[in-house]
């Protein structure tokens, strides 16, 4: 069986075990924090951040519910909500704009209450510093492209991953102090806070498990000026060329909607 198929095969296996074998008897709700937007020309090839996580785990965009938190849309109670992603932006979580602090508060009380949450950079940011880290300026400067992630504990989020694996990702901030008692679960050479523990049936990460090879050189070249002012002429260029679509992305969104969204562990 190609690849994809198998991908999409394993799909569809969970997606009616999880509507039909764990007793649901109403269709799963799958809700996504939206904390941004694509650039213009992303925005019309590849659709909003949304569409990308629907399409990781075999959903259509019009099957998820999009909470529209950066245009400061109500929050509905999340009580309900089976399976909550939280998108990346390129805005800052240290802005503490009025629609993020509403929404951070929101995110840690749907993670208290055991809401299935896989918070993704800015969300990740966010839940860092909500919980009592701090969130600044990675001092290592700006990680873009492909990067090597190093577990550093056994998870259920990363079955089936090596100690290291590649990962797709972009961001200047960074979780800089993490939060009491919550465990740091992974690293890269240059941010050593990749992805957290927040409980039984939560998780953070700062890559980009959403973002395929297409999406993240896209996003490359969009803040070429910048990335070649920080590393040198043609960087973006060689950044954009060296990024892959890598396995890791797909992997981690299956872990999650089989060991969290399925009862957590």
């Amino acid at each position: 069986m190609p690849a994809a198929a198998a991908a999409a095969f394993r799909r569809a296996a969970y997606r009616l075990a999880h509507e039909a074998g764990n007793g649901q008897t109403r269709p799963m709700r799958i809700a996504v924090l939206q904390c941004g937007h694509p650039q213009p020309g992303l925005l019309r090839a590849r659709g909003p951040y949304a569409r990308w996580i629907a399409e990781r785990i075999g959903r259509t965009l019009a099957e998820v519910e999009i909470l529209d938190a950066v245009g400061g849309a109500a929050l509905p109670p999340a009580s309900g909500i089976d399976a909550l992603f939280v998108t990346g932006s390129p805005l800052s979580v240290r802005d503490h704009a009025p629609w993020s602090v509403a929404a951070t508060a929101w995110l840690a009380a749907a993670v208290k209450a055991g809401v299935p949450t896989l918070a993704i950079c800015y969300g990740h940011q966010m839940l860092g510093e909500a919980l009592g880290g701090e969130v600044a300026l990675n001092p290592a400067g700006r990680e873009i492209g492909v990067v090597e992630i190093e577990r550093l504990a056994d998870d259920p989020l990363f079955e089936g991953l090596p100690t290291r694996f590649p990962a797709i990702i972009t961001h200047s901030d960074a979780v800089t102090v993490d939060p009491p008692g919550v465990a740091v679960l992974a690293r890269s050479a240059r941010c050593a806070n990749q992805a957290m523990n927040l409980g039984p049936r939560a998780r953070s990460i700062q890559w980009h498990p959403e973002m395929d090879a297409e999406i993240i050189r896209a996003i490359i070249r969009g803040r070429a000026d910048a990335i070649d002012a920080e590393s040198g002429p043609g960087s973006a260029e060689r950044f954009a060329e060296a990024s892959w679509d890598v396995p890791s992305g797909p992997i981690i969104f299956e872990n999650f909607m089989r060991h969290f969204v399925g009862g957590g562990r």
